[in-house]
């Protein structure tokens, strides 16, 4: 197993944020200019970040100034894990003199794609482990996800990025994204759902009677050829009673 040196976290932690955060504040910076609006120069110091340290401290509400300020609070202190938080009014290192006036503004539509969700079906891996041959559930989750946003929803800054852990990440950053409400980010999630169940109750898969456009699309272009050409032969999802009743279970009625 490759260690995972203090090096690598940090050019991890770095390409990651580059490209969401500093990409959106570009995205803002441009569209000021042409549009002929105010550029907003603090839109990177109003953002939030939180660290995670070694022995599970916890500090949120950091903000920086600008990448270079926050590259190297990373590569000093170099924190296990960071959170790319919300956009506030103002910058979260202010949030105690503002009290219940520090609200956030926007934040970037994320989606969370976890391997161990994964471990009633994959044969070869469980937990926290991955390998190349299991890998490829987080690659057709990945396809499915991202057609769905970009062609259903007209997206078009979708980031796709190893969580660092077990999974992947999907930063959905268009400006419409980032400003979506609570219950439009619950009703985009309903709508790309087809487990139900759960609360201790099995998961079923659920698509409502008729199949509807984007799962028949996501069917035809991506589950069934991924299907018979990767889960098949290298996951042997039905090689055996036991995994096929695994498999079986996910279905209704069946």
């Amino acid at each position: 197993m490759e260690v995972v040196t203090n090096a690598k976290l940090i050019e991890h932690f770095m390409i990651v944020i580059v490209f969401v955060c500093f990409g959106c504040w570009r995205e803002r910076q441009l569209g000021g200019l042409l549009n002929a609006r105010p550029v907003d120069r603090d839109y990177f110091l109003r953002r939030e970040f939180s660290f995670t340290f070694a022995g599970d401290i916890y500090a949120r509400y950091k903000a920086f100034a600008d990448l270079d300020s926050l590259s190297r609070d990373i590569r000093k202190n170099v924190p296990r894990k960071i959170d790319i938080g919300a956009v506030y009014n103002v910058s979260p290192r202010d949030k105690a003199t503002y009290g219940k006036a520090f609200v956030p503004l926007e934040k970037e539509l994320v989606f969370d794609i976890d391997m161990t969700d994964y471990d009633a079906v994959r044969i070869c891996c469980k937990g926290g482990n991955v390998c190349n041959s299991c890998w490829v559930w987080m690659r057709i989750a990945q396809l499915v996800l991202h057609r769905a946003l970009t062609e259903d929803f007209g997206f078009k800054h979708v980031l796709w990025v190893y969580s660092g852990r077990r999974g992947l990440h999907g930063w959905v950053c268009d400006a419409r994204a980032r400003r979506l409400s609570n219950d439009a980010r619950e009703a985009i999630v309903n709508y790309l759902s087809v487990l139900s169940g759960g609360d201790g109750k099995k998961r079923k898969v659920d698509v409502g009677g008729r199949l509807h456009p984007s799962l028949k699309r996501a069917f035809v272009s991506v589950l069934e050829p991924y299907f018979e050409e990767y889960i098949l032969p290298e996951q042997g999802v039905l090689a055996s009673p036991e995994s096929t009743s695994e498999v079986l279970a996910y279905i209704p009625h069946a």
